[in-house]
């Protein structure tokens, strides 16, 4: 499978187009200096993409978005940079099962699986079979405290999650692919490619955030298009 690997601003979750797009270069300039910015994956051939990374090092915050075929959304983590600044916490993993195509995205009656992880090895599994109104089973993930985490990986070498199908679990360091860059884009024949992890420092002005949410319980909500152009 062919993927192009693009970079912007912004992400707008209803309509699903990029915002402001920028380049390679600029996205590790902004990586580099900590500043938020999107990935976005796509397949050829295929309208929606396959899945949308948002990340801000400076709100210790990784946020990633994986559709299906018909672009419904149907997984959401939510990823934190805690105590170590060389390995993500997984915090909240929400995984969405349509039973068919007719079915709308996160419809009520859609089944789902929530995980969420805390530090010290705590953590809740919530499955919801029949959806939101049904039974609740809550249980306790069973995974050890030394699997729930996840190497930081360097610009460029972020795991491809909807062609590993791992979305209630921590991705190990084995499993990073990496991707060669291109201009604006990224091409990557079976995911494989020699990604780089060199950057420049730099300011990048001209936009403000205005939303952003550095609380680890809050996702910052940059990425949604509440944003100050100034």
């Amino acid at each position: 499978m062919v993927v192009e690997v693009g970079y912007s601003r912004a992400w707008d979750l209803e309509s699903r187009v990029s915002w402001r797009p920028i380049s390679v270069e600029e996205a590790r300039e902004r990586d580099t200096a900590g500043l938020p910015y999107v990935v976005v994956y796509r397949a050829e051939g295929r309208e929606a993409p396959l899945e949308v990374r948002l990340v801000s090092w400076r709100d210790h915050y990784v946020g990633l978005w994986v559709y299906d075929a018909q672009g419904r959304g149907t997984c959401e983590l939510d990823m934190r940079l805690l105590d170590d600044p060389t390995r993500l916490l997984p915090r909240r993993t929400v995984r969405w099962h349509y039973t068919g195509p007719e079915m709308t995205e996160f419809d009520e009656a859609c089944p789902r699986i929530t995980v969420e992880l805390f530090p010290g090895g705590r953590g809740r599994r919530t499955e919801q079979p029949q959806g939101e109104r049904g039974r609740i089973y809550v249980t306790v993930p069973s995974s050890r405290d030394d699997e729930r985490w996840v190497d930081r990986p360097v610009f460029g070498e972020w795991p491809l999650l909807s062609a590993h199908c791992l979305f209630l679990i921590p991705v190990r360091a084995g499993q990073r692919r990496k991707w060669k860059h291109r201009a604006s884009s990224t091409r990557s024949e079976n995911g494989h490619g020699d990604g780089s992890a060199n950057g420049t420092r730099r300011s990048t002005g001209g936009l403000v955030y205005s939303t952003v949410v550095s609380s680890p319980r809050n996702p910052p909500r940059w990425w949604v298009m509440s944003l100050v152009v100034v």
